[in-house]
């Protein structure tokens, strides 16, 4: 266990202690002073043993790869299943872009073939200025087609197949979403998770149809000063959060992500029912300068920064 680790233990043990003396409507069983709740599964308390034999782990917001550090603790399964189903997924997927876009060293998987050569592995990359980098992997495929296809690539009449293995954009989707609940609960603390059981769950069952991906936007055309937590204001029937982080994959394109969740509410969900008709709208966002002490003087941060947008909006 680092220092790193401890203090948030710390920090966010004090966040949930000063969220449970602030609303008696919430409890935790058994009820008890030293621990913290995982933010991702919610349902299990973790003490300081916990984080010492590894039950309790340091959480990098977005995934390491993509230059993010540890800013919460997670439960080990969490951590795990969510690292191989989701954030896997998103590493993949923005390596493919700058392999694509010619903005980073990395290659796409697929398979190239002609008529006549006979299928084989192939990584590929764009290297600018409409000029690409085709190679064959020899080690996972049949060598000859290989030569057939490098004999045939000098004919007049030249053609080829090419079918890149993008991987599952859905689940890379959904880790964007993922990184952006866990930067809110970096910035605001217990009080902003309570209401979005559903979102969690979507997080455990990624194949199913709970909270639209399509919340996300990436990449996100966003000034330095949007970076944290932003309330969407205008129009009022479109309220929700929007969080925006970095994403970069190592010597890549650094890359902006936007993420809109629920509000504190249980109602604040029907907006994500039908996001398809604010297609096109014009918004309205009010960033927010949040320290990342600030849950802890006011544990119900998540609540006050909704009603301040509410008051300035009515």
């Amino acid at each position: 266990m680092g220092k790193r680790e401890y203090f948030l233990f710390e920090h966010y043990r004090q966040n949930l202690n000063a969220l449970l003396a602030a609303d008696p409507r919430l409890t935790v069983k058994p009820a008890r002073d030293d621990i913290v709740v995982c933010p991702l599964c919610f349902n299990k308390y973790f003490t300081l043993d916990d984080l010492q034999n590894g039950d309790l782990t340091g959480e990098h917001i977005p995934p390491e790869k993509l230059g993010g550090t540890i800013v919460a603790l997670t439960c080990r399964d969490c951590n795990n299943n969510h690292g191989a189903l989701l954030d896997s997924h998103l590493v993949k997927y923005v390596r493919n872009i700058d392999a694509l876009m010619g903005t980073g060293p990395t290659y796409v998987d697929g398979i190239a073939s002609t008529k006549d050569s006979g299928e084989f592995r192939i990584e590929f990359r764009s290297t600018g200025e409409n000029r690409w980098e085709l190679l064959g992997v020899p080690q996972a495929s049949n060598v000859k087609h290989i030569e057939n296809f490098t004999n045939e690539f000098h004919s007049d009449d030249f053609s080829f197949k090419l079918t890149l293995r993008l991987g599952n954009e859905r689940r890379a989707q959904l880790s964007l979403v993922r990184s952006g609940y866990l930067t809110a609960f970096q910035y605001l603390g217990y009080g902003f998770l309570i209401n979005l059981g559903r979102l969690r769950h979507q997080f455990n069952n990624p194949d199913e149809d709970i909270f639209p991906i399509r919340s996300v936007i990436f990449p996100f055309e966003a000034p330095s000063d949007f970076v944290g937590v932003n309330i969407v204001s205008k129009p009022p029937e479109m309220k929700c959060y929007l969080i925006v982080f970095d994403v970069q994959a190592e010597n890549g394109l650094l890359r902006r992500a936007g993420v809109m969740l629920p509000g504190p509410n249980v109602e604040d969900y029907a907006m994500f029912m039908n996001l398809e008709k604010f297609s096109g709208t014009s918004i309205t966002i009010k960033h927010f300068d949040i320290e990342f002490d600030d849950k802890l003087e006011t544990p119900g941060l998540a609540h006050t920064l909704w009603r301040v947008v509410s008051h300035a909006t009515s």
